[in-house]
């Protein structure tokens, strides 16, 4: 069954399951409730094939382990992706994560090992608005 927003998936979602996302402009924050359990029952957020899928809020996955976050335009007023306490096999990819206004890019640490940051583009030269706004 679709859910409407990102916020309900975080509630719903169990090991194993994947969550597409479709073309739009997000302002809710990636952190699911539940973790994955190994790398073949993953939790998985990816956009939908094809389609141009914006987040303008945090991607956090502290104390989170087999996450994985496939595929999004991430655009954040302060730190990009948080990997903190304790957050382990997690993997980010496929993502475009701009920040103009001083944050980090990504934030890996506190006991935080075996994450995987594979094929992402990180900006902080230039804001998108006017592209998340044309969409």
């Amino acid at each position: 069954m679709p859910w409407r927003t990102i916020g309900k998936a975080n509630t719903e979602l169990n090991p194993g399951d994947t969550v597409y996302i479709k073309a739009g402009i997000y302002s809710d924050t990636i952190h699911p409730d539940d973790n994955g359990t190994s790398e073949t029952t993953r939790i998985v957020y990816k956009s939908y094939p094809g389609e141009n899928v914006y987040l303008t809020s945090q991607v956090n996955l502290d104390g989170k382990k087999y996450i994985t976050i496939d595929g999004f335009k991430m655009q954040s007023g302060t730190w990009g992706p948080s990997l903190k306490y304790d957050s382990d096999h997690n993997t980010i990819q496929n993502c475009y994560i701009s920040n103009k206004s001083g944050g980090g890019g990504l934030d890996i640490r506190y006991n935080s090992d075996y994450n995987r940051i594979l094929n992402n583009t990180f900006d902080r030269s230039e804001e998108h608005t006017s592209e998340l706004q044309s969409h």
